[in-house]
């Protein structure tokens, strides 16, 4: 019996059927400390691995490719109970 290669995606959280081109929050983890993709802005810097910024959708296949990335965490906005 042959074994299916499991292929798991560094991106995690909920992506709606918004257009391409809106901005989504993400936080992002990377290998190097430091590393910043050339064509991304930092939003908040949380640790020289861990930083926030903001994305199209369109563009969450580059961050996908990047080898310096471990993760992409997409936020989500939280409803607040009053």
């Amino acid at each position: 019996m042959e074994k299916s290669k499991i292929i798991s995606s560094k991106i995690s959280g909920a992506i709606n059927s918004q257009d391409k081109n809106t901005l989504m929050s993400v936080i992002i983890n990377v290998k190097e400390a430091n590393y910043v993709p050339d064509w991304l802005k930092i939003r908040n810097k949380i640790t020289s691995f861990i930083f926030t910024s903001e994305v199209k959708k369109a563009d969450l296949i580059k961050l996908e490719k990047d080898q310096q990335i471990i993760s992409v965490s997409l936020n989500q906005r939280l409803n607040m109970i009053k």
